[in-house]
């Protein structure tokens, strides 16, 4: 429709209201909040934007791939022997990881970084059920520090939706009686800070 406003999938942290964790998961919504109440409490927040769950869905479930990834993952529901999940999981991984990002996100991504000034980034994993009132997944998937470039971006956000099926997050969800088809990530990707210059923290 002329004139109405096109969707955007990709958020700045200043768009704090709209990064709710349905679609943005827990982490970024809540590091969203941080870097809101930045002014007011002088608290040090890299700036930084969120992508929304629904890029994995089109890159992933819904891709040139999807179909035989979906098939993948509905193997994975029906074993709980690991060596079998760790077998599916690694075909899956390999699976995304060979895919490319639709080029409207791309375009999106780039401008959002470009915005930040091009700054060295986190690239930092958003999943369903990480980092919950519930659930923390920590150390189950993938976060990509010093990151420099538009296409080592790209590259480390495929790596964090290839690792919603890395061996560990896969078990751990198989444990859990977790589903795997379902599971969906968001991304953040947030400055870059050097730890050797005495800031610490934890988000």
């Amino acid at each position: 429709m002329k004139g109405q406003k096109s969707r955007q999938f990709v958020l700045p942290f200043s768009s704090q209201a709209e990064i709710l964790v349905s679609g943005f998961g827990a982490k970024a919504s809540r590091v969203a909040q941080l870097y809101a109440l930045k002014k007011k409490t002088g608290w040090q927040v890299p700036n930084g934007f969120a992508i929304h769950v629904d890029v994995y869905e089109q890159m992933v479930c819904t891709g040139k791939k999807g179909a035989q990834m979906k098939k993948l993952m509905r193997k994975l529901e029906k074993t709980q022997k690991e060596s079998e999940l760790k077998k599916i999981a690694l075909q899956i991984r390999k699976l995304i990881l060979a895919q490319s990002l639709p080029t409207a996100i791309k375009k999106e991504i780039a401008a959002a970084y470009k915005s930040l000034g091009s700054p060295s980034v986190a690239v930092r994993s958003s999943a369903q059920l990480e980092d919950t009132d519930t659930e923390s997944f920590a150390g189950k998937y993938d976060s990509i520090l010093n990151v420099t470039s538009i296409k080592g971006i790209e590259k480390a956000i495929r790596s964090c939706y290839a690792s919603v099926f890395s061996d560990r997050a896969v078990i751990h969800r198989t444990q859990k009686g977790y589903d795997h088809v379902g599971m969906r990530m968001a991304v953040m990707v947030q400055e870059f800070v050097n730890v050797s210059t005495g800031v610490s923290g934890i988000a």
